[in-house]
């Protein structure tokens, strides 16, 4: 049996390959590539404002086993609260959901963030074992636990099973 390639064979993949030359976009110039990112960035902006508010948060932060004590154990108000840490990305990612529904419940419930790394203790006597972990509190009582990001309709549905009980 014979092996080779008929020479035809090999001349029709030659000819394909010269009719079909490798397709490159054509490149946009430097400054328009710039204007497209600081456009990206303005939009972002605004998005980000519209969705702080006027940036004075509700969202009590907690950096210490005290702290924790006065701000979830002893609050006039249930508690939602968000056990989170600097370096975890979902955490930063759930934060702008968090802070905007905060504004929601503002005077209603209270929306409170510990730092497991500042407060290690509390986060250890309440089993904390991964962040993001929203606990809802009420009377200073552990009521629910949720872990993981959650999305603000997810959110606000945590803080209004708080209002109904």
């Amino acid at each position: 049996m014979n092996k080779l390639i008929p020479l035809a064979a090999l001349l029709c993949l030659a000819a394909c390959k010269k009719q079909q030359p490798a397709q490159k976009p054509p490149a946009q110039p430097v400054a328009q590539q710039l204007a497209s990112l600081a456009s990206d960035a303005v939009e972002q902006t605004k998005i980000a404002a519209e969705f702080l508010g006027d940036g004075k948060s509700p969202v009590v932060e907690v950096s210490t086993d005290a702290g924790f004590e006065q701000e979830v154990l002893n609050s006039a108000h249930p508690v939602l609260a968000d056990f989170f840490a600097t370096w975890c990305g979902p955490c930063k990612l759930m934060k702008p959901g968090f802070i905007a529904v905060s504004r929601a419940y503002e005077g209603r419930v209270a929306f409170v963030s510990i730092d497991v790394d500042k407060a290690t203790a509390s986060a250890r006597k309440l089993g904390i074992q991964a962040v993001p972990t929203l606990i809802l509190f009420r009377n200073g009582e552990e009521v629910r636990r949720v872990q993981g990001a959650q999305s603000p309709e997810a959110l606000k549905k945590l803080a209004e099973s708080l209002l109904e009980q």
